[in-house]
């Protein structure tokens, strides 16, 4: 067993010919593959032996916690369980892989992986994901996209994603520029796109600036709003 984990770590290509040969016993190389608890390994030993035990190297590398090959397995391994792999996926936390999986996997659960997404705070793959990934609940996303205080992405978000609302995510950005003088670029884009935004840029500053009760200015908000898809 030992002369097989050499080899494996050796010379992966060759060990993968001898098991397809039969010279190498697949259940000793099987084995050896799942104790690696090396992810690209387990992967590949999927993909390349014929006839591989796919439910166990399916347990294996999902084991590993490694966003990346869990991704991949559910993607091109025949017979993989991709509602399982999805939960291995969700458990990781990684923000790229969650968005990756909705995007590219068939029977992927959107808003389980919307709401997986939506925990990991990440701004970016938060976008993304309200961007990209078809069935995805944009006023979820467009809350997740202002509780990161991210200003860039919730610019990028007003700017692209269709059915926004424009004014709340404004209003975001007004609040934030309170401690980041640099949002002020974001804004004037916006306010030169949309020009109702200006009498409301307005309204909504002088009530910020005079330090009123937050609930004052927020009313302000929730009135009907430009959406991109209406004013595009």
């Amino acid at each position: 067993m030992n002369n097989i984990k050499n080899l494996i770590n050796e010379n992966f290509d060759r060990f993968v010919k001898l098991v397809n040969m039969g010279i190498i016993d697949k259940k000793d190389a099987h084995k050896c593959i799942v104790e690696t608890n090396n992810a690209e390994y387990i992967y590949y030993f999927a993909l390349k032996i014929k006839e591989a035990n796919i439910p166990e190297l399916e347990s294996a590398i999902i084991k590993t916690n490694n966003a990346e090959y869990i991704c991949l397995f559910a993607l091109t391994i025949d017979g993989a369980d991709t509602a399982k792999l999805e939960e291995a996926i969700i458990k990781t936390n990684n923000a790229e892989y969650i968005y990756l999986f909705a995007w590219e996997v068939e029977e992927a659960n959107i808003p389980e992986l919307e709401s997986a997404i939506i925990k990991t705070n990440n701004a970016e793959y938060i976008y993304l994901f309200a961007l990209d990934i078809k069935g995805a609940n944009i006023t979820k996303l467009e809350d997740a996209i202002i509780k990161t205080q991210n200003a860039q992405y919730i610019y990028l978000f007003a700017e692209n994603v269709k059915g926004t609302n424009i004014r709340r995510l404004f209003q975001a950005l007004l609040i934030i520029k309170e401690k980041d003088f640099t949002v002020e670029e974001y804004l004037i884009e916006l306010k030169n796109r949309y020009k109702e935004l200006n009498h409301f840029s307005n309204d909504a500053l002088n009530l910020i600036e005079n330090n009123e009760n937050k609930e004052k200015y927020a009313n302000l908000f929730q009135e009907e709003s430009p959406t991109r898809k209406l004013v595009k």
